[in-house]
């Protein structure tokens, strides 16, 4: 089930995979291929549990290039 954006947890396993997919969806019907992963994190005792980070190789939010023909 896909939720809401703004809405969710997106630090546990699902969300942020779904958030995933979402920035890679964006960028490729933009005509960009991204490369987004998923970090597993330590536990945090800030927040009380283990989270899921997202990396990807955008530069300030933007796509290096666009997709090779």
């Amino acid at each position: 089930m896909q939720s809401e954006f703004g809405r969710g947890n997106f630090t546990d396993r699902q969300g942020a995979a779904e958030l995933k997919a979402r920035i890679e969806e964006y960028w490729s019907k933009r005509g960009f291929d991204v490369q987004v992963v998923l970090v597993e994190a330590p536990f945090s005792a800030a927040i009380r549990s283990a989270r899921y980070d997202i990396r990807s190789e955008l530069i300030d939010g933007l796509p290096r290039q666009l997709r090779q023909a």
